[in-house]
């Protein structure tokens, strides 16, 4: 079992891991999307949902790991 000492920090590493795992998704794919959306389909309801989609995503993460930063620095 996890001691109690541990299981924020291994909490926090989780929250961090899960925001680099997206992140390195996001980088990774960027360059195909760039290549193979943006500039191949003209701007509809479509391309607007896709975007919203993708990226409403990465900025609904910022807050939570905000939140889980803020309180590792409030500790130290």
């Amino acid at each position: 079992m996890i001691s109690e000492d541990f299981a924020p920090i291994l909490h926090t590493y989780l929250i961090v891991f899960g925001g680099a795992l997206l992140i390195y998704d996001y980088v990774l794919t960027f360059s195909m999307e760039v290549e193979r959306f943006w500039i191949s389909h003209p701007v509809s309801a479509i391309t607007t949902l896709y975007f919203v989609d993708r990226y409403v995503g990465l900025l609904g993460y910022l807050p939570i790991l905000y939140q889980f930063l803020g309180a590792i620095e409030e500790d130290e």
